[in-house]
């Protein structure tokens, strides 16, 4: 058979130094785990089109139920005002945006419809012609979220690392409102009002909530 050496019976200095070693292996292993959760926690980069596009399509839904728009005709004011004002909260709060809410506000039409505008102050500004009449209720769907997307864009260009938007979108928008011209005709301004790239993405924005709310009507009808 063969001799093993002598087992050397264990001493103070030796457990200090086992100590000291399992406290470094430990804490080799409590840096790798808070590694591994920051790049968990950290949202995927995404295109500016796409962000909140779906969580906020269930925000309209959740509002806009069908029972809701069948009943819309027949609602008090009062009524709407909050289906819209939650409404517009849940859109802020699922874009992650500091939306203060809704002042109804009566605008001239000399200049046409304006269905609503963002002044960068937190509220939203909607032409009150909407909530009274009824046949707006699409529109009210729309602009809620376009106006909101605009408070998104102008929060996003001022701090861009909020959000998990992509640099080169973000930088487009903030052009885009650098070169703002909605006075100008459209055709020969292509930066103006209707191709600016802030009024595009909040177009397709909007859009996409009604698109996203009808498509369910109908499939389920």
């Amino acid at each position: 058979m063969p001799s093993f050496p002598k087992v050397q019976e264990t001493t103070a200095e030796y457990n200090d130094i086992k100590e000291i070693w399992t406290d470094f292996i430990n804490s080799i292993k409590e840096f790798a785990e808070t590694v591994a959760d920051a790049k968990d926690m950290k949202p995927e980069v995404v295109e500016a089109r796409e962000y909140g596009v779906k969580e906020c399509a269930e925000v309209a839904k959740s509002c806009f139920t069908p029972e809701v728009i069948k009943a819309w005709g027949f609602l008090d004011t009062n009524v709407r005002n909050h289906v819209v004002q939650e409404y517009a909260k849940g859109i802020g709060d699922a874009l992650g945006v500091d939306l203060k809410g809704i002042v109804w506000t009566d605008f001239p039409n000399d200049e046409g419809f304006t269905y609503g505008e963002n002044k960068g102050d937190g509220y939203l500004y909607l032409n009150v012609e909407m909530l009274t009449n009824p046949a707006f209720l699409m529109h009210v769907v729309d602009t809620v979220a376009h106006e909101t997307r605009h408070q998104l864009q102008l929060e996003a260009i001022d701090n861009p690392s909020k959000y998990p938007i992509d640099e080169a979108s973000i930088r487009e928008w903030e052009v885009g409102r650098n070169v703002y011209t909605p006075e100008l005709p459209t055709a020969y301004d292509p930066w103006g009002y209707t191709y600016n790239p802030m009024e595009t993405d909040a177009r397709y924005f909007g859009e996409a909530m009604v698109r996203e709310l009808t498509k369910d009507l109908i499939t389920n009808a």
